[in-house]
């Protein structure tokens, strides 16, 4: 059954193309990511609320995802421009420095890159249900443009019906850097097995990072202002 599908991704992996696959509210972003393994000296990360609100007053800001879980604190910003994307790392890190220094006890994993894909499924009305969302973002290494792109081209004509015909499916994204890491983000509705990795593990590497979990924090322009998605009282 498996064999079509393979000898498919075969022949797209082998197209010299690079594309963009944006739908719905999102347009072509440049995003931030800063992944922190959390130190065994430090017992509780707090929830940055005061730099959400700092950064999404911006000019160009689009997204913020934020999750702490066992063994990780996690942020995701989009932005318009790559220089904006670039200014939030700075931001970001004056703010770890300032406020949860225990953080910089182990080097963070930061990429900015282009969103390659994106495609975010908003039901027509936002309920409570929807606000609780869960986030798998994968880091891939050795990704030069030309295989960027044929993995786009295989995202946008062979899986994206299957991924946003997934129960529970939220968006999905795909970043890429200069130094040719690839990211991925997977974000549900319910806590359930990233099936979207699942459909693309035969033909991708093993990733270097897997951060999983529950968002602590999602914001996305023109889709959800800005929700706290925890049981955790704002400060």
């Amino acid at each position: 059954m498996k064999r079509p599908i393979i000898l498919v991704l075969a022949l797209i992996w082998a197209l010299p193309l690079t594309v963009v696959a944006n739908d719905g509210l999102q347009t072509e972003s440049f995003v931030s990511v800063r992944a922190y393994t959390i130190p065994d000296t430090l017992q509780r990360v707090p929830i940055p609320y005061h730099f959400l609100e700092a950064v999404r007053v911006m000019d160009g800001f689009r997204g913020y995802f934020q999750l702490n879980n066992d063994d990780y604190a996690l942020a995701l910003n989009l932005w318009a421009t790559e220089e904006q994307a670039v200014a939030s790392n700075e931001m970001a890190r004056s703010n770890i420095s300032e406020n949860t220094p225990g953080l910089l006890e182990h080097p963070p994993t930061f990429v900015v890159g282009a969103s390659a894909v994106s495609f975010v499924d908003v039901p027509d009305v936002m309920e409570d249900q929807y606000l609780q969302l869960y986030a798998s973002l994968r880091v891939y290494a050795g990704f030069t443009d030309v295989k960027v792109g044929a993995f786009v081209t295989l995202v946008e004509k062979v899986f994206q019906p299957l991924i946003r015909d997934t129960e529970h499916f939220f968006a999905y994204y795909v970043i890429h850097d200069s130094a040719g890491r690839l990211v991925t983000v997977s974000v549900f509705h319910e806590q359930v097995r990233d099936i979207v990795a699942d459909y693309l593990s035969a033909f991708l590497p093993d990733p270097e990072l897997v951060v999983s979990g529950r968002l602590d924090i999602a914001a996305l322009a023109g889709v959800i202002d800005a929700a706290n998605l925890v049981e955790t009282q704002q400060p």
